[in-house]
């Protein structure tokens, strides 16, 4: 056999052997299971409320206190005030079970009006204040605009608050208002939002959410 012959043959069975080997090895495998990853957005939910006035423990006995729809919280309609008479007007915000943690904010309108009509608000704080404070004035005037309650809303929580203090208490028809005055005043809107208080990146985050809600603009 000469040597190309040779060196052939050696390639040969270099390459079978190859082969053979591939041929005898047998990998190991099994399967597992399956993990499937689901995604929920959260939510944020709560309600606008008032204290319900109680006609019988007005001033007046002919006061007449008229509800929205029952479980709407439209508001309230009075009628027969007296001068000098209280009416209870306590707005305020709460959370509901498994809501994501929240602010509340209330916009209200109507109250400049009522105080050029000679009515007092009463309850309203001084603001700054630790409850809350206003982020966007509406008008000219110094009541009406968008309020902002600096304490945090946590559902489902003994420790937290779940719902705001009142934003007012009461409205208090002067003396000095005339009879024919009040015919000529609007009402008092109210509204409110809760804007989600986690994964945000700022308070005024925040408040620009709420501002753009109510349609106005942040100062």
């Amino acid at each position: 056999m000469n040597k190309k012959s040779l060196i052939s043959m050696l390639v040969s069975l270099c390459l079978v052997g190859v082969i053979g080997l591939g041929a005898t090895f047998a990998y190991l495998s099994t399967t597992t299971g399956t993990l499937t990853n689901t995604f929920t957005v959260g939510n944020v939910n709560g309600t606008l409320l008032e204290e319900v006035p109680d006609g019988a423990d007005a001033d007046s006995a002919n006061e007449v206190v008229t509800a929205g729809a029952v479980g709407t919280n439209t508001g309230y309609a009075y009628a027969n005030l007296l001068p000098g008479q209280p009416i209870v007007k306590a707005p305020y915000m709460t959370i509901t079970n498994g809501s994501a943690n929240a602010f509340a904010f209330i916009k209200v309108t109507g109250l400049d009006e009522l105080v050029t009509k000679g009515f007092t608000i009463i309850g309203l704080p001084s603001l700054p204040s630790d409850d809350w404070k206003k982020i966007v004035p509406i008008g000219t005037g110094t009541l009406d605009g968008v309020y902002k309650c600096n304490t945090l809303l946590v559902a489902g929580t003994t420790t937290t608050p779940t719902s705001t203090s009142k934003l007012f208490t009461e409205i208090r028809f002067n003396t000095t208002v005339e009879g024919s005055t009040l015919a000529a005043v609007n009402n008092i809107v109210i509204q409110g939002c809760l804007v989600q208080a986690d994964y945000i990146a700022s308070d005024d985050s925040t408040d620009e959410v709420a501002a753009n809600k109510f349609g106005v603009t942040l100062p």
